[in-house]
């Protein structure tokens, strides 16, 4: 009985300390809506990760949670049913005005990873706090310390730029910050699937940010586009 107690007790580190096996990606995809027939392109470039923090991806089977990044933003964008087409370009493809002429891709899109990460406040104390109190008090104490709820943040740093291919302009240059934070049992706070629900979630809130600016630019260009077509001039201010 003494020797089940000790291991019940180390898992109990462990579980502090290391948490389960590693998650899926966690993201509520959007639905996506059929194109309105507008005719339009989008081309976006593939995520450049400058991420400084990159502990995050452990936490990922795939070990590589900015493919899943990636992936999400052409699901969200196609969800606007803005476009007809919405597909990845090469750094090649990039650079060739031909290519992008050919397909049509009316509008470019880059976008830089500065921040993708899980937090806990003074987590660092709230592990030694979990094995003292197993250490000392046993089972009981340790599950009892386990059981108290604390914040666990998700955060992320996504910057977006949107380009008009035709003319140059720049309608999106801009960082979108998603904040995420969800309060868990001790015992839970540091599994992979946590980690991956609030970064998810964190990362749904930059994107609704972000679709809400596309959505303004492409609303914005086909009106600027349909008055300079029927000659009228530029609303002021534009």
């Amino acid at each position: 009985m003494k020797r089940l107690k000790i291991l019940i007790q180390l898992g109990l580190i462990l579980v502090f300390a290391f948490g389960c096996g590693p998650a899926k990606f966690v993201y509520k995809s959007p639905e996506i809506e059929s194109p309105k027939g507008s005719g339009l392109v989008l081309a976006y470039r593939n995520v450049e990760d400058q991420r400084e923090d990159r502990k995050i991806d452990e936490a990922y089977k795939s070990k590589n949670p900015v493919k899943d990044v990636e992936r999400i933003i052409e699901e969200e964008i196609r969800s606007t049913g803005l476009f007809e087409k919405v597909f990845l370009v090469s750094e090649e493809q990039l650079n060739d005005q031909s290519y992008l002429k050919e397909n049509n891709v009316r509008f470019l899109m880059g976008s830089v990873l500065k921040e993708l990460k899980w937090e806990v406040p003074k987590y660092g104390a709230k592990v030694t706090g979990a094995m003292a109190a197993t250490f000392l008090t046993g089972l009981i104490g340790g599950l009892i310390y386990g059981s108290i709820n604390t914040d666990v943040n998700g955060n992320i740093i996504l910057k977006v730029s949107v380009t008009d291919v035709s003319t140059g302009k720049l309608y999106i240059d801009k960082e979108y910050v998603g904040r995420c934070t969800e309060r868990k049992a001790m015992l839970s706070c540091d599994t992979p699937e946590t980690k991956a629900t609030v970064v998810g979630n964190s990362l749904k809130s930059a994107m609704d940010q972000f679709k809400s600016d596309l959505i303004e630019v492409v609303n914005g260009r086909s009106n600027e586009t349909a008055r300079e077509s029927s000659g009228q001039p530029p609303e002021s201010g534009k």
